[in-house]
């Protein structure tokens, strides 16, 4: 019986599993979000061990900038928020409704644009 063969799916390019700045942005807000750098690896496609890599790479400035999110999404997850990727911003964690833009006659407590702030101490301002 003769064997069938599939076809294998295209190769991805070496470009797709390079980091760059987009990609790294991506990765810190992930990471500040989920505090697992295995799951901000996965969200941007890349393994943790990359992610890693890419840490010691970039040298100490860069391991400030991803402690600093790791302890700030701390903070705001213990506050009860969630970062909503689709709205770029911490909600509370039951809140489920679309941008407010796109509210029409909502109520409740709801986060102006400008929103509260971190300093860089990590407190809220």
């Amino acid at each position: 019986m003769p064997q069938t063969t599939h076809p294998r799916p295209p190769r991805r390019s070496n470009a797709e599993y390079r980091w760059s700045r987009p990609r790294i942005h991506l990765f810190l807000r992930a990471l500040a979000a989920s505090g697992s750098v295995a799951a901000a690896a996965r969200a941007v496609g890349v393994s943790r061990q990359s992610a890693y890599r890419l840490r010691r790479r970039l040298g100490p400035d860069f391991a400030r900038v991803w402690d600093e999110g790791l302890q700030i999404g701390g903070e705001m997850r213990q506050a009860g928020l969630r970062y909503d990727a689709q709205g770029d911003r911490w909600v509370p964690q039951g809140d489920t409704s679309p941008l407010q833009s796109d509210r029409s006659g909502a109520q409740g407590d709801t986060f102006a644009p400008q929103g509260d702030t971190f300093s860089r101490q990590g407190g809220l301002r």
